[in-house]
């Protein structure tokens, strides 16, 4: 069993859980408040690791349903994004998701990046390709 220490307020109005003295990982408001752990109660690893992930799989949907209002990403580039505030399970559970939303499209992605470097930028076929897998989009796609 472990003890939760001390629960702190981050800035961005996340909260800081520290587990016999040590920070162990950060809640988001909702999981938080819907948990109820407070200072001194006694844990499981598994309990806390479940919150954690749960925590960090809601901050990442909030982060990508942001980045996808302001402009189209690849899976890559939206993974990428996300992993700057989230583990890599997390992001990828997101990348998913959004996926099946139909909010992400590789395919439609390349097809009007590919039009913009063709007709906006003078690009060749060869360099739209490299720019478009260096965007992650497969070869499949790009052909």
């Amino acid at each position: 069993m472990l003890t939760v220490t001390d629960i702190n307020k981050t800035k961005r109005q996340r909260y800081s859980i520290f587990i016999d003295g040590e920070f162990y990982g950060v809640l988001h408001p909702d999981i938080y408040f819907t948990c109820k752990i407070k200072i001194g109660d006694k844990i499981q690893p598994e309990e806390i690791d479940e919150l954690i992930y749960r925590s960090q799989t809601v901050i990442a949907k909030e982060r990508a349903l942001k980045l996808l209002s302001a402009r189209a990403y690849t899976k890559k580039g939206l993974k990428d994004k996300l992993l700057r505030d989230v583990d890599s399970e997390a992001a990828d559970a997101v990348v998913s998701r959004m996926e099946e939303l139909g909010l992400i499209d590789d395919s439609d992605y390349a097809l009007r990046y590919a039009k913009d470097c063709i007709n906006l930028r003078g690009f060749s076929h060869h360099r739209t390709a490299m720019a478009l897998a260096q965007r992650g989009i497969s070869r499949e796609v790009t052909e």
